[in-house]
This record gives structure tokens, sequence and C-alpha cells, in this order.
């Protein structure tokens, strides 16, 4: 993949086979969270999606269903579902809020709290295996430059 200067946008790099930054990001992701479905499967038994969810909940017990789905970055009807797998795993328990019978309580059991320990190491292990091909100083350079755009999120217009 040969990299042309776009004159239309010059502070972005253009690629003479049209990918284009945007797609080269999106492939990256579907690549890493292929590796993290499959490891999370392998080692955990549950699906990445699931894992991720678990380890917000074993930082933050209070966290609202609404708050999980912007964690994640996920809508509504995704999120009920996450959480009714999770129940069905035994994994999480939910009940209704006192004050507000709209929200959702959620509470990790003891499985889903020992599973929960375990993520971190197997989601590191999708970090090293996705950033084997690049060098340390490449990978500083990368971690500056997703965490700069993820603080830039709310400034950035559409």
């Amino acid at each position: 993949m040969s990299r042309v200067f776009n004159e239309d946008l010059p502070a972005v790099v253009a690629y003479e086979d049209d990918a284009g930054l945007f797609h080269l990001v999106v492939r990256a992701q579907t690549l890493f969270k292929r590796e993290a479905r499959k490891r999370t499967l392998a080692v955990l038994g549950i699906p990445y999606s699931q894992a991720v969810t678990l380890s917000h909940l074993a930082r933050d017990s209070r966290l609202s269903c609404q708050q999980l789905a912007q964690l994640i970055g996920c809508d509504a009807s995704h999120i009920t579902r996450l959480i009714q797998g999770l129940e069905r795993g035994r994994l999480v328990e939910s009940r209704r809020g006192d004050s507000d019978r709209r929200t959702l309580q959620l509470r990790l059991t003891a499985y889903g709290e020992a599973v929960a320990r375990r993520v971190p190491a197997v989601l590191r292990e999708v970090d090293q295996w996705a950033l084997k091909p690049l060098t340390n100083l490449e990978q500083e350079h990368l971690a500056e430059i997703l965490t700069r755009f993820n603080g830039a999120e709310d400034t950035i217009s559409t």
C-alpha cells in the first residue's frame, strides 16, 4: 500500500487503493475484535462484549445500564441483550431500582467476579498480539495518538 499526498486534504494521507484512513482504522478494529472474541471465548467462555461489560462492572458496581452502554459504545437494546446474556450465564444479577423502578441495578455474582478478575490478563494478551509488529516507539506513538483522538471525541464536529 503506497501513500500519496492528497491535495484536497493537506493534513491527511490518502492511499492509492482508496482505502483511506477511516477504512484502515475500521479494518484494524475488526482484526482486534476478532482476536479478542476468540481469546475471551477460549479462555473465559464468554464473548468479548460480555468480558468488557464485566470488567466495567467490576470497577464500578454503581454503573447504570445507560452508563455501561456509553462506556461500551452501544445502544440501549444492545446493552439489554448483553445484560440478559450475563444473567443467563449467572455472571450478573439484576433488580429494579428502589427509588426509580425504571432503572436496573446490576451486581456481579461470585462467579462473575471471578471471571471479571481474569479479563484484564486476556485483554493484555490481545494487546500484545496486536502490537507485536510495532516497535516500542511506534507503540508509544500509537497510544499517544489514540489517547488524544479519544479525548477529542466531543470536540470533533460532524
